[in-house]
């Protein structure tokens, strides 16, 4: 306790521990009260306790856990004249605060360009935020889950101007009840400035230009931030940016969005180059959402997310694929033009209620899709159509409560999920030679949960017991003129899961190390029906499963953590629909009968270093992992046909993945350093053709990424990818060199005029002997009045028409030649209120 003569407490403080003359930890004290933790293997350590206004205290301590009351003396200092900055990082705990106008320059609009600025914070092209190569939990918008993992609504169109610092919560505990229990998620949370709080707020987005054809793009979005109300409405139509797969998707991950019918009929419009979509995709795109919470009672919210998308998307693309079959390798050559549209309304009500003894929550959301794919396609010189339409849904809901009583901790959690997808459909016109596929599906689950935790001094032991159940109806139908009879499926099947996953955990008192231990015992059943053939199987397995994972804190500095786990998982209906399907026009999946039995061992060995406040991050991860399959995937190659399916055939696959990451922040001159290095090594088996291969795979790269304002004229900005690829199988070996280099220039010749030039260049090999350079270039003026933003951007300047590149895929090579947009230019003026 820190109290002046009079016995008040004092409340700002610093209090300091010094190791050998260095400071090892700080805190600032709240009304008196302070707690520092640190690590140390001196004897003794000084405590100095500093404020304005009071006389230093230095005290000599021993270093143990201990409570310290200090008094200080008034010091009267006489002031001159000052001006008073926030400090741009500090850290309180496991918090650490980053002040975000020390970071952000004229340029940065959004929130999410800003978050690209701090030091230690990543934020991927999907808009997915990582801290020192973590993906974050949860996204606060002053304290409140207003979003969920849609947070790319937030990051999106919240102003960078309206946000006055950013938190990252290392060990975040969401839960109240478990604020005792190690954890070593992160969150970020987002506090709003003054300026953006108690009053409607508003950022809005008009342009008009004209490229290939006219242009144009209209946003809205209205938000209201109080201490007991949030709520973020937008609005967007336009045919210049592609919006709505990043800001309708679920960052966190969730449910799969995929029902059984589409898992097996694929997407015929999902061709994804390296490529931002925007240079290649003209897209026709509308979308809003209303986002709510209400906080009911100090621990009680209500949350309610509802949102509609249409998006509307045309490409052209050449496709090349060189199958691998012996001496001779089997060539398919396709010109596709692709026109994809699809709705997707989808909604949300989230009641929780995170009381310090006791959490209740339930969510009820569900999700609707109708999609249409048309793709004129050319293969081998001949024209012929594919067109696929699809429908599907799904509702669920999910209830978790858990209470606490004394050393004993209850949960019970509940899921129901209900996907329907009654139509998919696909007709390949080929001059009269046409194909028919159909297919449905329908699936039911529902997870069941009741653990009890028991605590027990620095012990915790967790007496888990879950019951899953899953029923899966299907049914598909091919009509084809390669085969003159029809081919059907109808397939029911079932699982029932009971498991029993007890777990021991120790805590060190300080919070230095924690360790854990599982051993989950599972019993599976599992049938299937087939109508057709009237034949009933079943199977039953039983499992073990044990995992352990360590982690210790060497410091305040730097963590080590490691995990180490064995799981199996078992295959689906699919394995059992014997009959062909046709998912385009030259491929058919015929599966094995057999059910699929995966086994998997991973280990995973993580470290980071971080000096907050001289702004050093470092982390790497190495992770092992072993998978072993009963079965292999096998596929049949003809000029006209390929056939895909699994031959019963046990097999390993290895995989080996290295990750470093540096950061450090130059604050002198406002530059964010970056270097990212990835080294993937791949060893499996591919049956092709009655030719049964073992492969290699391996890439190396390194991703360099500088932000830098040395002067409050001149801003850059450089990101790249340079990595190598190399394949090997039988006596041939292949490798191929690929670069992407992003670069924007930013001058700001007089306050509110921004001029900036920025280019992509990509060089990638297409063959063993040739390679490919693409320069894209644009240029931007922009100039800033008051709550208006005013821009004129000239996009793709070169006009650069195509962009080639090859990869590989198993022992085979595909080689992608995409069209470009042509040149655009665009005006845009944006208003914040």
């Amino acid at each position: 306790m820190l109290r002046d003569v009079s016995g008040a407490g004092i409340d700002g403080a610093i209090i300091k521990i010094s190791a050998d003359s260095t400071v090892i930890a700080y805190a600032i004290s709240d009304k008196g009260h302070f707690n520092v933790a640190f690590h140390t293997g001196s004897k003794k350590v000084k405590l100095i306790a500093e404020s304005m206004g009071y006389e230093s205290v230095e005290n000599e301590i021993l270093n143990m856990s201990q409570t310290c009351n200090i008094t200080m003396k008034e010091k009267a200092t006489e002031l001159k004249e000052v001006v008073v900055k926030a400090p741009a990082i500090y850290q309180r705990g496991d918090t650490l605060s980053f002040h975000l106008s020390a970071y952000t320059t004229q340029s940065d609009y959004t929130l999410k360009d800003a978050l690209k600025k701090l030091p230690g914070i990543d934020v991927e092209k999907s808009g997915n935020i990582k801290y020192l190569g973590k993906d974050i939990s949860n996204f606060y918008i002053d304290g409140l889950d207003l979003l969920g993992g849609k947070y790319n609504i937030a990051t999106t169109n919240i102003p960078a101007s309206y946000v006055n610092s950013v938190q990252v919560l290392n060990n975040h505990q969401a839960v109240n009840m478990n604020k005792d229990i190690f954890s070593d998620n992160v969150a970020i949370n987002i506090h709003m400035n003054n300026n953006a709080r108690f009053k409607p707020i508003g950022t809005y987005e008009g342009s008009v230009g004209y490229g290939d054809d006219w242009l144009y793009q209209a946003s809205g979005a209205g938000m209201l931030f109080k201490p007991k109300f949030q709520t973020i409405a937008t609005l967007k139509i336009g045919n210049v940016h592609s919006f709505t797969s990043d800001e309708a998707a679920s960052l966190f991950g969730g449910i799969e969005e995929e029902s059984k019918a589409e898992k097996l009929m694929g997407n015929l419009s999902t061709s994804t180059p390296p490529l931002d979509q925007d240079r290649y995709a003209s897209p026709a795109e509308r979308m809003f959402s209303v986002n709510f919470i209400q906080k009911i009672t100090e621990t009680a919210t209500l949350r309610g997310n509802v949102d509609y998308s249409y998006s509307k998307s045309q490409y052209d693309y050449d496709i090349q694929r060189n199958f691998y079959d012996g001496d001779e390798n089997i060539i398919i050559d396709q010109g596709i033009n692709s026109l994809s549209a699809s709705h997707a309304p989808s909604f949300s009500i989230v009641y929780k209620n995170n009381a310090p003894t006791s959490y209740l929550n339930n969510s009820l959301f569900g999700k609707a899709t109708f999609l249409r794919n048309d793709l004129p396609t050319t293969e081998n010189g001949q024209a012929l159509m594919q067109q696929q339409s699809m429908r599907d849904y799904y509702i669920g809901n999910n209830f978790s409560y858990s209470w606490r009583r004394k050393k004993l901790r209850w949960r019970l959690s509940s899921s129901v999920l209900l996907f329907n997808t009654p139509q998919v459909r696909l007709t390949v016109t080929n001059e009269g030679n046409d194909i028919h596929q159909s297919a449905n599906s329908l699936s039911f689950q529902t997870k069941n949960l009741l653990s009890a935790i028991y605590d027990f001094k620095n012990s915790r032991f967790y007496l888990p017991l879950s019951l899953n159940y899953s029923a899966d109806k299907m049914q598909t139908d091919l009509r084809s003129y390669r085969e003159n009879t029809n081919n059907k499926n109808d397939m029911t099947a079932g699982q029932l899961s009971v498991a029993f996953a007890p777990r021991y955990e120790y805590t060190h008192p300080k919070r230095i190390y924690v360790f854990r231990a599982d051993v989950p015992v599972r019993m599976d059943y599992i049938y299937n029906r087939n109508h057709i053939q009237n034949e009933k199987d079943k199977f039953s397995f039983f499992s073990v499963c044990p995992g352990i994972y360590f982690n210790y804190k060497f410091s305040s500095r730097s963590t080590f953590r490691t995990q180490v786990a064995y799981t199996r998982n078992f295959g689906d209906i699919l394995d059992f629909l014997t009959s062909p399907v046709q998912t385009d026009n030259t491929t058919q999946k015929i599966s094995s009968g057999i059910l699929q039995d995966n086994q998997s061992l991973m280990a995973n060995l993580h470290y980071d270093y971080k000096i907050p406040l001289d702004m050093w991050f470092v982390n790497a991860d190495i992770i092992y992992q072993r998978e072993h399959s009963n079965l292999l995937t096998s596929q049949k190659v003809a000029s006209d046909l390929i056939q895909s399916t699994y031959l019963y055939m046990p097999n390993n696959t290895h995989n080996t993945t290295a990750q470093l990451g540096i950061t450090k922040q130059i604050e002198s001159i406002k530059t964010k350093i970056s270097l990212n290095g990835l080294y993937i090594w791949r060893q499996q088996q591919a049956e092709q053709n009655n030719l049964l291969t073992t492969y290699s795979w391996q890439s190396v790269g390194i991703s360099p990424t500088v932000t830098s304002q040395p002067c409050k004229y001149v801003e850059l900005d450089y990101s790249g990818e340079i990595s190598k690829t190399f394949l090997s199988y039988e006596d041939i070996k292949r490798s191929y060199w690929s670069q992407v280099h992003k670069i924007s220039l930013k001058i700001t010749p007089i306050h509110s005029l921004i001029l900036s030039a920025s280019s992509d260049i990509v060089k990638k090999d297409l063959s063993e002997n040739q390679s490919k350079t693409t320069g894209l270039l644009d240029f931007d003026i922009t100039w800033l009045f008051k709550a208006f933003r005013f821009n004129l951007s000239l996009q793709n300047a070169l006009n650069q028409d195509s962009y080639s590149y090859t990869i590989y895929n198993s022992i085979n090579t595909y080689s992608y030649n995409y069209k470009l947009r042509g040149r655009e230019l665009l005006f845009t003026l944006a208003m914040t209120l």
